[in-house]
């Protein structure tokens, strides 16, 4: 019985450092300006959020969702920028 308590607890105290972590992992990446840090950000606030819901992780997820932000996204083949395909584009 008294392992079981302790095992608990350890897995309490582990989760709780957990979200700590995700949460500044957040901030540091809204923080960074890099290509990409919106959706990086946003990603470690939902993992906390799986663990735990806050207040400051709330207010984390907002100041996130209000960056503007830039990502690389690949084309597809075939598909032009217009939405048109490169067949009915050009053929």
């Amino acid at each position: 019985m008294h392992a079981r308590r302790f095992a608990e607890t350890s897995r309490g105290h582990v989760q709780q450092q957990l979200h700590s972590t995700l949460l500044e992992q957040a901030r540091a990446t809204r923080l960074s300006r890099e290509m990409g840090h919106r959706e990086r950000a946003l990603e470690a606030v939902r993992q906390a959020a799986v663990i735990m819901n806050s207040g400051e992780l709330r207010r984390e997820a907002l100041t996130a969702l209000g960056l503007p932000d830039l990502r690389f996204i690949r084309p597809r083949r075939g598909v032009v920028h217009s939405g048109a395909t490169a067949q009915n584009r050009w053929g």
